[in-house]
């Protein structure tokens, strides 16, 4: 069961991706389709005009440019650069900065690794060392069966090794006792990971069969609740298997109700519209429940505060 939940997570998420991927290629169509309407019309508005080529309101913005002096464009076109002197000076100032920031930040991270490997190898550097050696000390019989039975050893041992003797039974152990220690803890490692992950839970074989049932309430209903008139939601959740409304957790908040019940049985999220709040203006509505236990139905009623 944990295996198929983080398939449906793959698959979900393999879904979305798809999705986004279908908007996109959208929307560039759209964007294509739309660029094509506005270059006929552009083309069609200037076939209205043959003998001037030209927009019209454009002709008459050049004419009123063409009033200004000289020494007025020379002026804007001194004033542009010297924004744009300023804008460059202010950009190359925040460059200077993000690079000293980041290069700070990379320097210190680079000294705290290189503290905390330092601080490794002399906390946890005696302790390993003498887990290799236990490991040597229990692996040496093995090694030494291995000299007696297998004498023509692979050609990366013999590249290591050198050709196999009695003399090289602890470096042999040591080897097969690194071996054995790597095993032990990809095994301890899959263990972690099946407890935490793929462990099947009771839960996994229970179906949430719950039933949702929004019904919004006008704004305009007639209802008086507290300053404000109309507007709300009422929920109706049927939850088989509770029979007590003690064994609901609920959770409201101003977009999204949350019931949870049985340990994670019914574990339900319902949105709340947007219309169902009416005029009013608030953090928090007004509650209230009620649980039939012959239907199994939990009734949430939401209200202006």
């Amino acid at each position: 069961a944990g295996v198929t939940a983080v398939t449906s997570r793959v698959a979900g998420g393999r879904d979305a991706a798809a999705a986004i991927y279908t908007k996109a290629v959208e929307n560039l169509a759209t964007l294509f389709r739309e660029f094509q309407l506005a270059g006929a019309a552009r083309r069609e508005h200037e076939a209205r005009f043959p003998a001037a080529g030209l927009n019209p309101d454009r002709e008459a913005r050049q004419e009123r440019a063409a009033t200004y002096p000289k020494a007025y464009w020379s002026r804007q076109g001194a004033r542009a650069e010297h924004l744009g002197a300023d804008a460059l000076g202010l950009l190359k100032a925040v460059k200077r900065r993000i690079v000293a920031f980041f290069g700070g930040v990379r320097e210190a991270s680079a000294d705290r690794a290189e503290a905390v490997k330092m601080s490794f190898d002399q906390r946890a550097g005696p302790s390993l060392t003498k887990v290799r050696l236990a490991l040597a000390h229990l692996s040496a019989p093995v090694a030494t069966r291995l000299l007696a039975h297998y004498p023509a050893a692979p050609r990366w041992v013999i590249g290591v090794l050198g050709p196999l003797s009695s003399d090289h039974q602890a470096e042999l152990a040591a080897i097969v006792g690194d071996a054995l220690g790597w095993t032990l803890l990809a095994m301890g490692a899959v263990f972690v990971l099946y407890l935490a992950v793929f462990r099947e839970r009771a839960t996994d074989r229970l179906p949430d069969d719950a039933t949702v049932e929004v019904e919004q309430v006008p704004a305009d209903d007639g209802t008086f609740l507290g300053k404000v008139m109309g507007g709300g939601v009422d929920l109706r959740v049927t939850l088989p298997g509770v029979i007590a409304s003690r064994d609901c957790n609920i959770m409201v908040a101003l977009d999204e109700v949350k019931v949870r019940a049985l340990d994670g049985w019914h574990d339900v999220r319902v949105r709340i519209p947007v219309e169902s709040r009416g005029l009013w203006r608030g953090s928090k509505w007004a509650t209230r429940a009620s649980f039939n236990l012959s239907n199994t139905t939990l009734t949430i009623t939401l209200r202006p505060p």
